[in-house]
């Protein structure tokens, strides 16, 4: 059993993604309609060059964590844990 060392999350990167993924209405809406962690980042950056908006082309969330430094699988297994709610609601 691999042993959890930030907040139940691989690392501070991982569980501050993770966070602001569930926590803010934006990154949610984003987040139920990836495919995975990776199609979420790609959208956020889509987001973002087409609109202008900082928040979705920034490499990092509001807190300064690196997207690309959070735990891929951690991330890709919370998108399907939010993409089944959302199926569910």
């Amino acid at each position: 059993m691999n042993e959890k060392t930030y907040n139940g999350w691989k690392n501070w990167d991982t569980w501050n993604c993770a966070l602001w993924l569930q926590n803010d209405d934006s990154y949610l809406k984003i987040a139920k309609s990836s495919e995975s962690f990776s199609d979420f980042k790609e959208q956020l950056l889509k987001i973002g060059k087409a609109h202008g908006m900082r928040k979705y082309a920034s490499e990092t969330t509001p807190d300064g964590a690196y997207w690309r430094d959070a735990d891929y699988s951690e991330m890709d297994e919370l998108i399907a844990d939010l993409s089944q709610e959302s199926q569910n609601d």
